[in-house]
C-alpha cells in the first residue's frame, strides 16, 4: 500500500500463500490507488491471478532444459539446433572456444554465411538428408577455428521440432583433432614400414621385380635414408613410379 500511495500509478505484485494444509499458491496481481478531487485516496482498484500452475510449468520448464543442457555437454563438445534452411538457432556445448565466432554472433545467421564453402555444403546435404530418410547422419569435417584447424565428428539428428514453420535437426559434434592425428601418424608409420618390408625383399631376393623392371644396384634399406633413394637403383619400368610396385 506504501508503494502504491508513492507511486500514484499501476503497481504489479507477486507473492506466496499458503493454505491451512500447507499447500502453496502463487499470486500475481497489479493494483492502484484512486484520489479524489482533494488529493485523498478514495479507494483501492486491481485484479489478483492464481499463476501457481504457469510457474510450475516454468519451473519443469527450466530443469528440462538444465537436464538437456548436461546431457548435450556430456555427449558432444559442442552442439546445435538447426533449421532447415541452415540458420542456428541454438547453440550449446562446454567449449565455446571450437566456435568460429561467440554464440552471441552466430545465432540467427546462417551457417552458409559463415562456413566455408565446402564445409556448409556437406553438412546442407547431410541435414537435407536426414530430413528425407529420418534418420541420423554421420558426419566429419575440418574446419580452420583461430589459428589451427580442427578436425570434428559427429551426427545430424532430425528434430520432431519447428522453427516458425521449418524443420530442424540437431547437430552433436566432437572435436576428434587428436585422435584424427594418431591414427594418420599411424597409417603413415604403417605404410612406410610395408614399403621398407617390400623393399628389403626385393634386395634380398626374396621377391621379384614386376616384368620390365631391373634391380641394377641395393643395399638394406633404413627407414632413416627414406628420402635418400641412393641405396636402390631400378631402371626404368614403363615410366611407373616405384609405389605403383606395391
Amino acid at each position: 500500500y506504501n508503494q502504491l500511495w508513492k507511486q500514484r500509478n499501476l503497481v504489479r505484485f507477486e507473492f506466496r500463500t499458503a493454505d491451512d494444509n500447507d499447500a502453496a499458491s502463487v499470486l500475481q496481481g497489479e493494483a492502484r490507488v484512486i484520489f479524489d478531487s482533494e488529493d485523498r485516496p478514495r479507494r483501492l482498484v486491481g485484479t489478483l491471478i492464481d499463476i501457481t500452475e504457469r510457474r510450475r510449468l516454468e519451473s519443469l520448464m527450466r530443469d528440462s532444459l538444465r537436464r538437456m543442457n548436461l546431457f548435450v555437454e556430456a555427449v558432444s563438445d559442442v552442439s546445435f539446433i538447426l533449421d532447415e534452411t541452415g540458420q542456428y538457432v541454438q547453440i550449446f556445448g562446454q567449449k565455446p572456444e571450437l566456435l568460429i565466432a561467440p554464440p552471441s554472433e552466430l545465432i540467427g545467421r546462417n551457417m552458409k554465411d559463415v562456413l566455408p564453402h565446402g564445409v556448409a555444403d556437406s553438412l546442407m546435404k547431410a541435414m537435407k538428408k536426414a530430413l528425407e530418410t529420418g534418420k541420423q547422419q554421420a558426419i566429419e569435417y575440418e574446419l580452420l577455428v583461430g589459428n589451427d584447424y580442427r578436425r570434428f565428428g559427429g551426427k545430424m539428428v532430425p528434430m520432431q521440432y519447428s522453427q516458425e514453420g521449418r524443420q530442424s535437426v540437431a547437430l552433436f559434434l566432437v572435436d576428434i583433432t587428436s585422435k584424427h592425428r594418431t591414427e594418420e601418424a599411424l597409417r603413415l608409420s604403417y605404410e612406410r614400414r610395408r614399403r621398407n618390408d617390400y623393399y628389403n625383399d626385393l634386395i634380398a631376393g626374396k621377391r621379384q621385380p614386376p616384368n620390365g623392371a631391373e634391380l641394377i644396384h641395393g643395399e638394406s634399406f633404413d627407414e632413416s635414408k627414406f628420402y635418400s633413394f641412393s641405396l636402390l637403383l631400378i631402371e626404368s619400368w614403363r615410366g611407373e613410379r616405384l609405389e605403383n610396385w606395391l
